[in-house]
């Protein structure tokens, strides 16, 4: 999913100074100059106005996200703590001592990578809203110059909507904990190897 809102937002900076074409009704049409020029002020108004209430709803989102993710780290933090202390005891079916550590680090880094991973996922969305905002501005100046942005306009809607999803599925993401289902001592290198798979696929599918 994240490729795709990347490449559909680059793509509106191929769509804003094409797709932004001269509005289909032409001099010879129009009542007189004044009336187009009141008709471009009100349609710039009226867009500037929804690209400010779009904005102020998307920070009010963002912080909310946030909000929510923060607790839900939290959350999984004394999930962790918890799920380490019953490693230890599940451990001591581990006679060697050397074994038994490597795993409590393998375990605990199941846990920070995959916090590591859905922060730098956050931060990725967070800059993408940044350029669309940015892309916004163009559209408003597009309009006071009597263009037509309906396209641009359209797929900066598509984009913000598939940025909300993605926070949803990073979210769902981070609030996921990953402790090694530990068996037996022979079966020991196949339970690591199967805890890290499962993350793995996990971050694949959240990307």
């Amino acid at each position: 999913m994240f490729k795709n809102i990347l490449t559909t937002t680059l793509s509106l900076l191929l769509i804003l100074p094409v797709g932004a074409q001269i509005s289909t009704t032409n001099s010879a049409d129009a009542n007189s100059a004044d009336d187009q020029q009141k008709s471009s002020e009100m349609i710039r108004v009226k867009t500037l106005d929804g690209v400010r209430e779009v904005r102020v709803m998307t920070q009010e989102t963002k912080e909310q996200f946030k909000q929510s993710l923060e607790e839900a780290r939290s959350k999984v933090r004394d999930r962790v703590e918890a799920e380490k202390t019953q490693l230890k005891d599940r451990l001591q079916l581990i006679k060697d001592e050397n074994k038994r550590q490597v795993v409590e680090k393998i375990n605990m880094s199941l846990a920070e990578l995959n916090d590591r991973y859905t922060q730098k996922l956050v931060s990725f969305l967070d800059r993408l809203e940044n350029l669309l905002s940015r892309i916004e501005e163009r559209v408003v100046g597009a309009v006071s110059r009597n263009l037509d942005v309906a396209s641009a306009q359209s797929v900066i809607n598509d984009a913000r909507a598939s940025i909300a999803a993605s926070r949803e599925l990073v979210k769902a993401q981070a609030e996921r904990v990953y402790v090694i289902d530990i068996t037996n001592e022979i079966s020991l290198r196949v339970d690591v190897y199967n805890a890290r798979q499962v993350l793995h696929s996990d971050l694949t599918k959240a990307k």
